[in-house]
């Protein structure tokens, strides 16, 4: 690993704990202003929960996107970014057979529920790795769309519901 690599891996690592702690002190930051407004922390607990859940909801992705990385360096080497997406196709391929046989009630043999949650675990590592690979944080992109998506209403608005709340229109 060169030397550039290694700045680039400390550097991205260090990100990731510099968001760590900005989400621990907007948690203590709530607290503190509660006890200095003298409030109870009881009256805050609908806001601290919801931060919490806000701060905790990228942790995992993020994380996994943190470990990949190195993984990915010392398995595949230097790669194109776009390589992760020949391996999203692949799991969903698979994703598609393992509900399709399960479907058709065939090949029993298998474990398609097994099957199943094994290649969709497998798409959300290679979107990490495709994400890791373009420098797109995939927790806030996830929870940004999210927000976004959940606005929308298909059943009060069939014809152009996926315009409301974003520019995407997926």
């Amino acid at each position: 690993m060169g030397f550039d690599e290694e700045h680039r891996d400390a550097h991205d690592e260090c990100r990731y704990e510099i968001e760590e702690c900005k989400q621990e002190i907007d948690r203590l930051n709530i607290r503190i202003r509660a006890l200095v407004n003298g409030e109870q922390e009881s009256e805050n607990e609908e806001k601290i929960a919801q931060l919490e859940a806000e701060v905790g909801r990228g942790d995992t992705l993020r994380r996994v996107q943190r470990e990949q990385k190195p993984w990915v360096r010392h398995n595949f080497g230097e790669r194109e970014p776009w390589q992760p997406l020949l391996g999203i196709g692949e799991e969903v391929g698979e994703l598609m057979h393992a509900h399709l046989k399960a479907h058709q009630g065939i090949r029993i043999h298998e474990n398609h529920a097994a099957a199943k949650v094994d290649a969709l675990a497998d798409i959300i590592i290679f979107a990490c790795d495709y994400a890791t690979a373009e420098g797109i944080d995939i927790a806030d992109a996830l929870a940004t769309t999210w927000d976004q998506v959940k606005k929308r209403d298909w059943r009060k608005d069939p014809e152009h519901s996926h315009k409301s709340g974003d520019a995407g229109g997926d």
